[in-house]
This record gives C-alpha cells, structure tokens and sequence, in this order.
C-alpha cells in the first residue's frame, strides 16, 4: 500500500502541494495535451486489416503520427511510409506497382508476368483464390474481355517496407463493362508481398479496406471461381459479336485505327498487322527440320520474329541445306536463332528429355510443329513387310505424339500458352493410290 502511495504522490502537479477533496484550495490534476494539428487519419471510411497495420510504417499510418524523412537516419529511409512521394520508394518497388498498375488497367502482357511475378505466386480477392501463374495470370487477362475500359481514379502508398519486403498501398480503379457501358467503382487495399528478388509472392485484393471472406464454404467457391471463370470467358470469345473490340495490345487495329485516327495528327500511321502476328521473344521446335518442309516452317517462324527454333532430326549433324539456311538468318540481324538437335523421335523418353533440355536454356516453349515423317517404297500390300510397317506407325504416328507431348509439358512447365502444329497429309481422310491412310489418320485425329 505504501508503494502505491508513493508511485501516486510521484504523478501529482509538484508545483501544488497535496491537497484532498475537503480542501478549498483544491485544484484538478492538468489535463493530458490535445493532440497535435499535424496528426493524420485516414480516408477510407472502413477499419484497417490486422494484416495491414502488422507493418510498422502501416501502423504508424493509421494512429495519427506524421514522421519527418528529413530526421531519420538514413538505414532507415530508404523505403518510407505513404506521405512521402515517388522518390521515396525504392526502384523495384516503383516497377512493381508500375506494372500492376498496366495489369489492372487492362494491359496484361507475358512480360510483365516474367518480370515481376514469382511462377507459384497467388492472386486474392473476395471472389477468387489463384494458385499459380496458369491461374492468376488468366485473371487478368480475362478482364480485358469483361471490362472494356479500366482507369485509376487514385492510387497511394499506404507503406513501403523491407521487413516484411512487402507494399501496401491505396487504389481507386473504375471499370467500365463491356456492351452495357455501365461503371463500377471499386477502391481497394493491396497488399503485395515480395520475395527477396523482389518478385511477387502474393498479392492480396481487399475491395474496401474490408477482410477477405471467411464465412463457411467460401474459400472452396474462391478456389473454384479461380479455375472456372478464366475458362468461361475464353470461351465466351467464340459467340461474341464480331465487332467487338480489339484487345490487342497493338489497339487500335484495322478498321478501328482507320476510324479513330485523327487526320490532323501529325503522326504517320504504320502498318500493325504484321506486328499482331509477329512472334518476338518466342520459342519453338519444329520435328523433321533437317530439310524439306520442316526447314522452311522452322525459317518462316524466324522471320516472323521468334527468339529460337530448334530443328529436331535424325541425323548426328545437320545438311548443308539446313547449314545455309541458318547463316541466312544470322545474315538477317533480326534477333532469331536456328538451332540443332539431334533426335530420334521415336524415343518418348528421349524427345521429352531433349525437349526438357530446350526448356532449361531458353525458360519458355511456345510453338511446337511436328513434320517430321517417312514414305516407305511402294511394296505389294499382301507381302507388306510388319517391320516397314511399323516403322511408318512409330515415326508418323508415335513421333508425333510424343513430340506435341514434350512441347505440352513444357508450356505447362512454364505457364504459357502456346500452338503445336501436326503436320499430315490428305491421304489421311482420303483414299490415295501408294500412300497408306494408316500412319496419317491417326494425326488427323490428334
């Protein structure tokens, strides 16, 4: 009890003697200072998230405390909270929201998803849980075909913080749907956490400021949604009207270009549509490219702009035809390569592992065109040798397979979408005199 007393006596005024409630010189205790004019509250008329105000500069946001970069030591400004502008944050954290910034305004590109995203990332938002770059990247580039138009009314760094390596910032996006031409506006807390290659790990979407849905059931309609609704609007593209808006990146294209083009601009038009079709930065294998028609696809797709072609053929080295043709692309300078792999496609586990080995160097596979195929000497029918005919069924039918399979795992591998090619002739839906259907129908089915 004395203690008490004595902690108590310790916070009195000691510039007014002990005094009690009977005493008619008693004066109240002063009171507590007002808080200063400069203490800053946020807008969002909600609560901020516990996973929001974990972050100490979070935290310092939301209970009123502006913090003065010009008296912190230098270690620990180099990221800073919200108040401070651009220059404040550091380069990889700017280029970060830069390109989410081109994603939700409808600009998605591959590049961006390479650049800044972590393969097994996830996406969050009240409706969908995305695992994965074959799910999150497919949302963002399904809006394109919702929205028609998708602005950023404001956006601001609410923290910037290297432990967690993490940004957490204010967003204001308004949507516009496409044929109804009704708006939405949403604002949104994001809060992006990064690797330490500054790669995003997560991005969690809190539309309001306001926790993701946790009420039973909801996280398997989340994980479902992610799954179903990408492929819905993928398929939405087949029935839409024919004059629907390009979403190109290249837009306006065509028609809509001519339309749009201002006839005192003193820009001069140029040519897209070989740009829309063009194939930079890809890559591809084409089967039977030693010579023949898989020589001039693998050269056509080098001319159309592709990074690298690896021809795949039987031989231990490649003909002089396929030698000159690859000095011709070098001759070009357009940034393409055509490459040689020797390879028996016959072989499944060969193909796939020579294929896998493609993957490693180039970090991606995009086209596959399977043309490799032989055409055994004419031979009487009845005294057909099993051993010639089935060597027409492993090439052209088996190789096939197992090359379209070793480019499948590959763009599955890497979570890009991709064409694969099957080369066949017509004798494989027709009746033609010397050629067998048998090794062909089976492509045609493929």
């Amino acid at each position: 009890m004395s203690i008490l007393s004595h902690r108590r006596s310790r916070s009195r005024d000691v510039s007014s003697p002990p005094t009690s409630p009977h005493n008619s010189h008693f004066s109240p205790p002063p009171r507590s200072p007002s808080p200063p004019t400069q203490t800053f509250h946020p807008t969002l008329p909600t609560v901020p998230t516990p996973a929001l105000l974990e972050s100490v500069a979070g935290g310092a946001h939301y209970s009123g405390i502006r913090v003065d970069p010009n008296n912190l030591h230098k270690s620990r400004r180099r990221r800073s909270s919200v108040q401070y502008g651009p220059e404040d944050i550091n380069s990889d954290h700017r280029r970060i929201l830069d390109d989410l910034q081109e994603l939700y305004c409808l600009r998605p590109t591959l590049e961006i998803f390479e650049r800044s995203w972590r393969k097994d990332a996830i996406f969050e938002d009240p409706l969908v849980v995305s695992k994965g770059y074959g799910e999150f990247a497919a949302q963002f580039f399904a809006l394109p075909k919702l929205f028609s138009k998708s602005e950023t009314i404001a956006s601001r760094v609410m923290s910037s913080t290297n432990a967690p390596n993490r940004i957490i910032y204010h967003q204001k996006q308004k949507y516009t749907f496409n044929y109804l031409g009704r708006t939405k506006v949403i604002e949104s807390i994001i809060i992006v956490d990064l690797d330490e290659d500054d790669k995003i790990v997560r991005v969690t979407d809190q539309w309001d400021g306001k926790d993701l849905p946790s009420w039973f059931g909801s996280g398997f309609l989340r994980l479902l949604n992610a799954k179903v609704t990408p492929w819905l609007l993928e398929k939405s593209l087949f029935t839409a009207p024919l004059t629907m808006a390009s979403q190109s990146s290249l837009a306006p294209i065509g028609v809509s270009a001519a339309l749009q083009a201002d006839v005192s601009a003193s820009e001069k038009p140029k040519p897209k549509i070989f740009d829309e079709f063009a194939l930079k930065d890809r890559v591809g294998i084409v089967s039977g490219g030693n010579r023949g028609l898989g020589l001039e696809m693998a050269l056509a797709l080098c001319e159309a702009g592709a990074r690298a072609i690896y021809c795949l053929d039987l031989p231990e080295q490649p003909s002089e035809e396929w030698q000159k043709t690859k000095d011709y692309i070098e001759r070009m300078q357009i940034g393409s390569r055509l490459e040689y792999v020797s390879l028996d496609v016959t072989n499944q586990e060969r193909t796939w592992q020579k294929v896998a080995e493609i993957g490693d160097r180039e970090g991606r596979m995009d086209v596959c065109i399977a043309a490799a195929g032989i055409l055994q000497p004419e031979q009487d029918c009845l005294t057909y040798p099993a051993k010639d005919f089935q060597q027409v069924l492993d090439v052209n039918t088996n190789g096939v397979l197992y090359t379209a399979q070793a480019a499948g795992q590959q763009m599955v591998r890497f979570g890009n979408k991709g064409s694969i090619i099957l080369v066949a002739s017509m004798s494989g839906s027709i009746t033609n005199k010397q050629v067998s259907s048998t090794s062909d129908g089976p492509e045609h089915g493929l």
